[in-house]
């Protein structure tokens, strides 16, 4: 049995974790190159070009992980801010940060579209 010291140590750690994973996966989408020779497009315009008659456009699919990459980051990030507002007792603040989170996941629906799109 754990007690409140533990509990709380193990709930920080797990906190931290999210803002990790989503930092790691915020760089992995924002430091990657962009796929093919499309430079000077961002990865939203490469994603969003791609025709449903072009099966397997792979520049395309490439930019759309990344996006669903972005967005999952920034949901993370936001799901820790949330939290350790939550624990600096500022409650209402947290649930703004948590409705905050609603466009990554409109982000992300759409990046699933778009990789369906590249791909199919």
């Amino acid at each position: 049995m754990l007690n409140a010291t533990q509990e709380e140590e193990r709930l920080k750690r797990r906190t931290f974790l999210f803002f990790f994973l989503g930092f790691l996966l915020l760089a992995v989408a924002l430091l990657t190159p962009q796929g093919g020779s499309l430079e000077g497009r961002s990865m939203y315009q490469v994603a969003w070009a791609s025709p449903w008659q072009h099966f397997f456009d792979w520049p395309a699919a490439w930019c759309s992980v990344k996006i669903i990459l972005l967005c999952l980051g920034l949901a993370l990030v936001l799901v820790y801010l949330a939290r350790l507002l939550r624990n600096f007792g500022r409650p209402a603040l947290a649930w703004f940060i948590l409705g905050c989170s609603i466009l990554p996941g409109a982000g992300l629906l759409a990046g699933f579209f778009l990789l369906l799109k590249a791909i199919f």
